[in-house]
C-alpha cells in the first residue's frame, strides 16, 4: 500500500493544494511508542484484504444539519496487484455512488452513463487512500501518545507535507482552503488496527471572513487479516472510455434556488470536499452546468458545485414545520392553497385562535382548520393574544402584585406594588391578564390579583432600594424601581435604622394609611456574587468550541464559555468531540482544577 503514483480520476478534478509542500520530517521523536505505532501501520499495509466501513460527518457554516457520508469498501489482492479487486459504495445526501475495480479496469457512472477505464492497480491504490488513510506513519505526526493498545495523535499541515492532499479531495488554490490541524486516535487489538478516528479542521475563505469547517471520520476495519470476498453488480453494460475523458462544462449565468438543504462542494463529485451549504430557498449564482448532472456556481468568490437535482430556476415554495397558536388580527380568509388563488375554506374573525402547523417562504401560514389543512396570509396573524381595550380603575387585592412586561409569568417584572394600590386599566387579554398603567409603569397584572372594589384605607407594601437619608423618626430610600420612598418609623424599625448608613441596600415592609407610609420591618439585603464554589456539582448544556488532549471548551447555553478538565471523564460521543457538537456536561468544581467533567455525552 506504499506505492505513491499520480491518481487518475474521472471528471473535473485537480490535485488538492491545501498547503505548501514541506519535506517530510520526523516530527515525533523516535521511541518505543513510535516503533509500536509504525509496526501496526506496517501490518495493515502488508495485508492482502480489507473490509472497512467509513462514517464521515462534516460541520460547515450554512448547513442546518451536519453533512454526512458513509463508505463501504471491500478489497482483495493487495499483495498480488494483478488480482486486485475493489468495491467502493459511497452514500451522501446527493445519492449513492458505486466505484469498482477488477481485471485492470475502473468502473463508475459518468455523465449518466456506466463507463469503464483501463487503470493501473497502483493508481487504484492511490485512489483508495483518498477514502482510507492507510499509510499515516509517525513521520507525518506532530504528537503521539500511547494508552494501552490505543494511540492518540495530532498533525499539522507542515508535518503532513504532501499527505495533506489525501484529506480534502478536489480542493484547489482558488478555494483558499487552509488545513489547520488533524487530531486522531487509532485502536488496535494488540497487533492489527481495528479503528481509526480523524478530526480534520480546515478554513475556507468566503468573502472577508474565513469559515471554519470540521470533518470527523471513523474508519472501522472488520476482521483484519481475514480473507475478503469482493462482489460486483453486473458490469457487462459498462462501455469503455479513454482515461483522459473530461466532463464538459457549459457556461450559463443565472440565479437558481436551492430546493432542499444542499452541500456546496469543491468539485462535481459526491466525495469531494464540502465548502459550505445552502438552505432551502437560498439564492445561488449559477455560472454553468456539467454534463454529469452538476450545477457550477460562484460561492464566496470561488468556483464550486451543487447537485443539479437540488436546484431550480423557479423559487420553490418551501414550508417549514412550526407549531403553536396564532390569532387573527382582522377578519381573514382561510384558503386551501398558499396563495390568493386558493379556494376559501372559511373565515377567521379578529381575535380567533388557530393551530399553526407550518410556514412558507412566500408569506403564508399553514393551519389546521375544521379538520382540513388551510393557509392564511401571515400579514393577518400574530403570535400575541389580542388585547381588548378597557378603561377604569382597579385595585390590588393581594398582599403584593407584580407588574410584568408581557402577559406571562415568564415575563420580566417592571414593578411590585402593594395591597390597595390603584391602577389605571387600559385593556385585558383572553387569558386573564389586565393591561395597566400605574404611575407611568405600563405593563400587565394577572387578573386574579386585582379587584374593581375600592380597598380599605390601610394597604401594605414592600420595596427595596438604597438608603438616602436616615434619622430617629424617618427613613428615605431610592427604590430599585426608580421611586423615592419616605417612611415613618415606629417600634423595631426605629431600633434597626440606627445601624444603617447612607448607601446601604435595604428592604422595607410598610403600611400605607391615607398616603402615609410607616415602616414595620427593615432588613439589610446582600448581593451574592455569582461564581462556582469548591465541590459545586451540576450539568451544563452547550456546543463544543475546541477539544484538546486533556480539556474541552464548551459555549454553554447560559451565555458563558467554560473549559472543562476531561482527563477523568466518561466520554459518550461516538463521533468524537467535534467542534459544533451539542453536548451535556456533568461536572464538579475543584479549586485547583476548575471545572472537572464526570460525564460528557452527545445530546
Amino acid at each position: 500500500m506504499r506505492k505513491k503514483l499520480g491518481v487518475v480520476l474521472t471528471g473535473v478534478l485537480a490535485a488538492c493544494s491545501l498547503a505548501p509542500t514541506f519535506p517530510v520530517r520526523a516530527a515525533v521523536p523516535l521511541s518505543d511508542v513510535t516503533a509500536a505505532y509504525d509496526a501496526a501501520v506496517n501490518v495493515q499495509d502488508g495485508m492482502d484484504c480489507l473490509n472497512v466501513s467509513i462514517r464521515e460527518t462534516t460541520v460547515v457554516p450554512g448547513i442546518k444539519d451536519n453533512a454526512r457520508k458513509t463508505v463501504e469498501m471491500r478489497v482483495s489482492g493487495l499483495q498480488k496487484l494483478d488480482q486486485l479487486q475493489v468495491s467502493i459504495v459511497t452514500v451522501t445526501a446527493e445519492g449513492e455512488k458505486g466505484q469498482y475495480y477488477t481485471d485492470g479496469y475502473f468502473y463508475a457512472n459518468q455523465n449518466g452513463m456506466n463507463v469503464k477505464y483501463a487503470m493501473k492497480p497502483e493508481e487504484m491504490l492511490e485512489m483508495m487512500n483518498y477514502y482510507v488513510c492507510l499509510d499515516l506513519e509517525s513521520t507525518r505526526l506532530a504528537d503521539l501518545e500511547k494508552d494501552g493498545s490505543s494511540y492518540m495523535f495530532s498533525a499539522t499541515a507542515e508535518t503532513l507535507g504532501d499527505y495533506a492532499d489525501k484529506l480534502l479531495e478536489g480542493v484547489q488554490d482558488e478555494h483558499q482552503v487552509q488545513l489547520v490541524t488533524v487530531q486522531g486516535m487509532v485502536e488496535t487489538d494488540g497487533e492489527n488496527i481495528t479503528r481509526r478516528d480523524l478530526q480534520t479542521v480546515y478554513t475556507m475563505r468566503s468573502g472577508d471572513e474565513p469559515q471554519t469547517c470540521v470533518i470527523s471520520t471513523r474508519e472501522t476495519f472488520h476482521n483484519p487479516g481475514q480473507e475478503v470476498s469482493v462482489s460486483f453488480p453486473d458490469l457487462s453494460g459498462y462501455s469503455e472510455k479513454k482515461t483522459d475523458s473530461v466532463v464538459k462544462v457549459t457556461p450559463l449565468e443565472r440565479t437558481v434556488y436551492a430546493t432542499d438543504s444542499v452541500n456546496i462542494r469543491a468539485q462535481n463529485n459526491v466525495t469531494s470536499a464540502i465548502l459550505g451549504g445552502a438552505a432551502p430557498g437560498a439564492e445561488l449564482s449559477q455560472t454553468g452546468y456539467t454534463s454529469d448532472g452538476w450545477t457550477q456556481i460562484q460561492y464566496g468568490g470561488v468556483t464550486a458545485y451543487v447537485s443539479s437535482e437540488y436546484v431550480s430556476e423557479t423559487k420553490p415554495v418551501i414550508t417549514k414545520n412550526i407549531s403553536g397558536t396564532m390569532y387573527a388580527t382582522v377578519s381573514v380568509n382561510v384558503r386551501d392553497k398558499a396563495g390568493t388563488n386558493g379556494a376559501v375554506l372559511g373565515i377567521l374573525q379578529g381575535g380567533d385562535a388557530v393551530q399553526v402547523t407550518g410556514q412558507t417562504n412566500t408569506g403564508w401560514i399553514r393551519v389546521s382548520y375544521k379538520g382540513h389543512t388551510g393557509y392564511v396570509s401571515e400579514s393577518y396573524l400574530t403570535w400575541d393574544q389580542p388585547i381588548t381595550a378597557m378603561g377604569g380603575t382597579m385595585y390590588v387585592k393581594s398582599e403584593l402584585a407584580n407588574i410584568r412586561s408581557y402577559y406571562s409569568t415568564d415575563a420580566a417584572v417592571l414593578n411590585t406594588i402593594g395591597k390597595g394600590t390603584p391602577v389605571d386599566v387600559t385593556g385585558y387579554t383572553p387569558n386573564n391578564w389586565i393591561q395597566v398603567d400605574c404611575n407611568g409603569t405600563k405593563g400587565y397584572i394577572y387578573g386574579d390579583l386585582l379587584t374593581w372594589d375600592s380597598p380599605q384605607k390601610n394597604s401594605y407594601g414592600y420595596v427595596e432600594g438604597l438608603v438616602s437619608r436616615a434619622s430617629a423618626d424617618s427613613l428615605t430610600i431610592s427604590g430599585d424601581n426608580g421611586g423615592i420612598y419616605t417612611f415613618a418609623l415606629t417600634g423595631e424599625a426605629k431600633r434597626t435604622v440606627r445601624g444603617l448608613s447612607i448607601g446601604d441596600s435595604v428592604g422595607v415592609y410598610y403600611t400605607d394609611k391615607s398616603g402615609t407610609r410607616t415602616a414595620t420591618e427593615i432588613m439589610e439585603t446582600v448581593t451574592i456574587a455569582d461564581g462556582p464554589e469548591d465541590d459545586e456539582e451540576g450539568v451544563y448544556y452547550g456546543t463544543i468550541v475546541s477539544s484538546g488532549m486533556s480539556a474541552v471548551t464548551i459555549a454553554c447555553d447560559d451565555g458563558e464559555t467554560r473549559t472543562f478538565d476531561k482527563s477523568d471523564a466518561l466520554i459518550d460521543c461516538p463521533d468524537g468531540l467535534i467542534v459544533g457538537l451539542y453536548v451535556s456536561a456533568s461536572y464538579y468544581y475543584d479549586a485547583q482544577r476548575g471545572y472537572v467533567l464526570d460525564y460528557l455525552y452527545k445530546m
